[in-house]
């Protein structure tokens, strides 16, 4: 046929036109990308991917029930070709015939998401309403523990807000707070067991008091000397009932005591002062029951005296020991000297004392006897013992007669400017076992303070190595205008070789320093020194004496403990 291309049974170009074959039934074999038209269904068939499909208006392949691997999908490749791609193992999407799309877990990063993104808090990681998020020590984001509400704001460990113990309340107390709370509050006075240095002062309507009704109020109980109330011209009044005052010796500076004070008319029969024996009274001073006589009874007597004062004159019941019946009238104590307590001399006579109303006053407050307390106490001169216990015979009563200290307690250390005995003073280790200590740069032994011979000392002396001059040994030397001589006992121990030497170098020199001996006697491990042996020696340094050695070892010093005797010009 004119203007017709066939190729088989499968293509025909006629008339401008390419026409492909029709037939009624899909060819077999066929290979993928082999097209025809089905002329029984009116389609385009085309094999692709192993199968014959309809191609369908508008150039679209229906692929279903067509066979795709599970979560593969067709794209067009570099060629412009359709092929299928796995998303399981390409892409951040995997697709899924049951899902569809869907990311991928861990495929979106904080660059992938816009500033402006609104993303809930829900969609970022689960967590409970009014907590804070944080990162845990896994860096995943998470809740932190719920903050008890009301509470005052701290960091933990890690640094994450939480509560406190301390409730808003309790913080709001800090307002007005000027200055740190713990330093006010140690300046202040605890309720209990506390000691101030100042006066307290309260306001008029305020007192100090028991907790409860009925308890009882101690002022003083325990280490007061004296216990003054109110100053100098104040008026005191004890209100209550006063059942009790203990005092040694109770001083009174009214001129005018009041008893029975605010009683009613006629009520003061019985008032008086009453003396108690053993829980008994068995002495008195009181007004008698009929109001006009005062009776009298002392504590070691049966008779009671009754005093009836007249207008001019007074009754006494008894009879006075004397040759006639006095009158008193105004009675003045003869030689009494005003404001000083009341005695009784040698002759039963009362007679003012040496003791002033005030020194009387100062016995308020005593608990025990005076005199007892102050022998138990330390002569200020022993100030510096203040916390240690003080043995009783620091003071002796006489020479030669007690002990500083005693067998079962010592002193740990006696630290004096002088230790002087009349006598022998003696330094004993009685206990078989210990050291007497002397621990000074110099010990010096006199007879008159003046004279004496001094003793010194010196640890770790050093005599360098390889010296073969003669050498002054540090601390050692002393002035001949003073000292006419020394006596030095030592040890010489050479480093490395151990070899020690003990001796004694003799020294001798003329108060002028013209002239200085020694002599030097020792007994050694082996020769010290170079081979011509250590020298100890003495020589002149202007107004002193140099102890010197030389003849040292190459390489090995040697150390040099001395007992130096110095003896006085």
């Amino acid at each position: 046929m004119a203007n017709e291309l066939k190729i088989g049974n499968k293509l025909v170009i006629l008339n401008n036109a390419t026409n492909l074959a029709q037939l009624s039934a899909d060819p077999s074999p066929a290979v993928n990308g082999d097209m025809y038209y089905n002329s029984g269904t009116n389609q385009f068939r085309v094999y692709q991917n192993g199968t014959w499909q309809n191609l369908q208006a508008g150039g679209t392949v229906t692929l279903t029930g067509q066979a795709l691997n599970s979560q593969n999908i067709i794209v067009g490749n570099g060629s412009n070709l359709s092929a299928a791609l796995d998303t399981s193992s390409v892409g951040d999407v995997l697709a899924d015939a049951t899902n569809g799309l869907t990311l991928k877990s861990g495929v979106v990063f904080d660059s992938n998401v816009a500033l402006t993104a609104a993303i809930n808090r829900s969609k970022l990681a689960t967590g409970n309403a009014n907590r804070l998020v944080i990162n845990n020590p896994s860096g995943v984001m998470s809740d932190a523990s719920a903050i008890t509400a009301a509470r005052a704001l701290i960091s933990d460990a890690n640094g994450i807000p939480t509560h406190s113990v301390t409730t808003d309340t309790e913080l709001s107390y800090l307002s007005g707070v000027t200055s740190a709370v713990q330093t006010q509050i140690d300046s202040k006075v605890a309720k209990a067991g506390d000691a101030m240095t100042g006066n307290l002062t309260f306001s008029d309507t305020f007192g100090i008091d028991s907790t409860s009704s009925g308890n009882t109020l101690n002022i003083g109980a325990s280490n007061a000397l004296t216990i003054n109330i109110g100053r100098t011209g104040a008026t005191i009044n004890l209100l209550g009932s006063v059942t009790e005052v203990k005092s040694t010796n109770l001083q009174v500076d009214d001129a005018l005591i009041t008893i029975n004070k605010n009683g009613p008319a006629a009520s003061a029969n019985g008032a008086g002062i009453e003396i108690e024996e053993g829980g008994s009274i068995t002495g008195y001073l009181k007004v008698a029951n009929s109001r006009a006589s005062w009776d009298l009874l002392a504590p070691a007597t049966a008779g009671t005296v009754r005093f009836t004062p007249g207008a001019l004159s007074i009754v006494i019941d008894q009879n006075l020991a004397v040759a006639s019946s006095p009158t008193f009238v105004d009675v003045t104590l003869s030689g009494g000297t005003a404001n000083r307590a009341l005695a009784f001399d040698s002759s039963k006579n009362i007679v003012a004392s040496a003791t002033t109303d005030t020194e009387l006053g100062y016995l308020s407050g005593v608990t025990s006897a005076i005199q007892t307390q102050l022998n138990g106490k330390a002569s200020t001169a022993l100030s510096n013992l203040a916390s240690t216990a003080v043995n009783a015979d620091i003071v002796p009563a006489s020479d030669g007669t007690v002990n500083l200290g005693s067998s079962s307690f010592n002193w740990t250390q006696l630290n004096a400017k002088n230790v002087r005995s009349n006598t022998i003073l003696a330094l004993n280790a009685n206990d078989g076992a210990s050291a007497i200590n002397v621990r000074s740069l110099t010990f010096r032994r006199s007879k008159d303070g003046t004279n004496f011979v001094e003793s010194e000392y010196v640890d770790s002396a050093t005599l360098a190595a390889n010296t073969s001059s003669p050498t002054a040994i540090s601390g050692l030397s002393f002035a001949f205008a003073s000292f006419e001589g020394c006596i030095l006992e030592y040890k010489i121990k050479e480093a490395t070789t151990n070899k020690v030497r003990i001796g004694q170098l003799i020294v001798s020199v003329d108060s002028g320093g013209a002239t200085v001996s020694s002599a030097d006697q020792f007994s050694e491990t082996g020769v010290l020194g170079n081979a011509s042996g250590l020298v100890l020696s003495a020589a002149i340094n202007g107004s002193n004496v140099d102890i010197t050695y030389n003849n040292t070892h190459a390489t090995n010093a040697c150390t040099m403990r001395v007992d130096i005797k110095r003896l006085r010009a």
